[in-house]
């Protein structure tokens, strides 16, 4: 990537820059100029689009501080590179002049400015703090410690305690991960209790339906032959590697069989036999290693291809526990878990009413807190359509274009806030506003449900 001095776009990096009128997605990986290109577009769309854009219509989102403090800076750069060429440009002079109006940010800043427009439309305290990452999880820390303090002084049935066993080999610790988790994992869904009924009727439905027909079922399947397929190109990579060495010819007769094993099981399984599978998987016995001299060049190198593949399809495997039981085991295992899974989500939804609570009494709000407020303030499902509120509709007006650097970690909480202020809602044949940025092979936050099949939606 030139310097931002003397940019040499290629075809795509300009047209990145310079395509208006429709959203964008601008994929591309790691040290590509993605950001760059970020930069650029925004002072095109300041200096030249048709018609040029003042500082304080546009939105730039990114993931920190100080990723927002560089991309500021680049803009200004940039603009400040326009006017060494044309310093006598009043209205870029002005736009210079007014470049703390840019609003570059994460969207956490964006929806904290929000609530403090706009507070009692939700019934919020004017002195709200934002309680910072540590403290929120030091709150959230002592909160759950206190959740399963009590469960374990009021457990008349026995349930949490069987729980604590089943889940958690004994260990609360482990437990009070697995609720933090799935109340992060809730935060950033659109509509958590309808996500919640659905996980429930998806434990539900082996007892009604035959395993192969119900979602869990499918789940599996495509879990099991992406792990044969896996095992099948590791089993044939290593018979080419070792094909290459000299000396090592039975290593590759016996790579040649473990291939022939794993044939067998992707077509016993075919399109979901569970029962075939755990036949051909139980009675599978490979045979002892051939002997090749220690002395032979290269035998530790091609002996470690062979044991990965021979470990792969053993019982440490990853293949082994997905595909030892039968498809009545599997139903009866799935609704053993029926009722754990009730006691758990009521700790989830305890630790939930609990946390809120002490973050009222705190006076505070967490960064997921600022997301679901804001996404109150700006819209409505219909029919599983966003509607835009009127402060939504007031951003649409006020913000000409709405750029999103990684976009790959966006999940749905967020990307439904940068519909609703951005023109992407407004529909009637408006010009669409969105600039997306990113590359999904960087997904890092699949834990707070970014979702990859998102960004290649848009991309597709």
């Amino acid at each position: 990537m030139p310097s931002d001095a003397t940019p040499r776009w290629t075809p795509e990096q300009r047209a990145g820059i310079e395509t208006t009128g429709v959203n964008l997605l601008v994929s591309a990986a790691a040290g590509s100029g993605k950001t760059a290109v970020l930069a650029a577009r925004c002072a095109h769309l300041v200096c030249d689009a048709a018609p040029p854009c003042p500082v304080d219509g546009l939105l730039v989102v990114t993931f920190t501080d100080a990723a927002a403090a560089e991309m500021k800076r680049r803009i200004e750069a940039a603009l400040r590179q326009r006017l060494e060429a044309t310093p006598k440009d009043r209205r870029l002079q002005l736009q210079i002049a007014q470049i703390d109006r840019l609003q570059v940010g994460t969207l956490h800043g964006f929806c904290s400015r929000l609530l403090s427009q706009h507070f009692h439309e939700l019934g919020l305290d004017p002195n709200f703090n934002i309680l910072d990452g540590d403290e929120a999880v030091l709150l959230r820390a002592e909160v759950v410690r206190d959740v399963l303090a009590d469960r374990y002084e009021t457990d008349e049935t026995g349930a949490f305690h069987k729980l604590v066993d089943v889940y958690a080999d004994g260990n609360d610790e482990l437990l009070r991960g697995h609720v933090l988790r799935t109340h992060s994992l809730l935060c950033s869904v659109v509509d958590p209790e309808a996500w919640l009924a659905e996980a429930r009727r998806r434990l539900l439905e082996p007892a009604t339906k035959p395993l192969a027909e119900c979602a869990l079922g499918k789940e599996l399947a495509a879990t099991i032959h992406r792990r044969l397929t896996a095992l099948e190109l590791q089993c044939g990579a290593a018979i080419a590697a070792i094909g290459r060495m000299n000396g090592f010819a039975v290593y590759v007769t016996y790579l040649q069989e473990l291939a022939q094993t794993i044939r067998s099981w992707i077509e016993a399984f075919g399109a979901g036999d569970f029962d075939a599978l755990a036949k051909v998987v139980s009675d599978c016995t490979m045979r002892k290693l051939p002997t090749i001299k220690n002395d032979v060049v290269g035998k530790p190198t091609a002996l470690a291809l062979l044991n990965a593949v021979r470990k792969a399809m053993g019982e440490k495997g990853p293949i082994y526990p997905i595909t030892r039981f039968s498809t009545a085991e599997w139903k009866t295992g799935l609704a053993s878990t029926t009722a754990h899974a009730h006691t758990f989500l009521s700790l989830v939804a305890e630790f939930q009413q609990r946390y809120a609570q002490a973050k009222e009494r705190a006076r505070g709000v967490d960064f997921s807190d600022l997301e679901r407020m804001a996404l109150r303030l700006l819209g409505s499902q219909q029919n599983g359509e966003w509607q835009p509120t009127p402060i939504a509709r007031s951003w649409q007006q006020r913000l000409q274009h709405v750029l999103v650097d990684e976009y790959q970690d966006i999940n749905g909480v967020q990307d439904a806030i940068l519909r609703l202020v951005s023109r992407e809602s407004v529909g009637g044949g408006t010009p669409s506003n969105l600039f997306f940025v990113g590359d999904v092979k960087q997904s890092i936050y699949g834990f707070r449900l970014a979702e990859p099949a998102r960004f290649l939606a848009r991309y597709d």
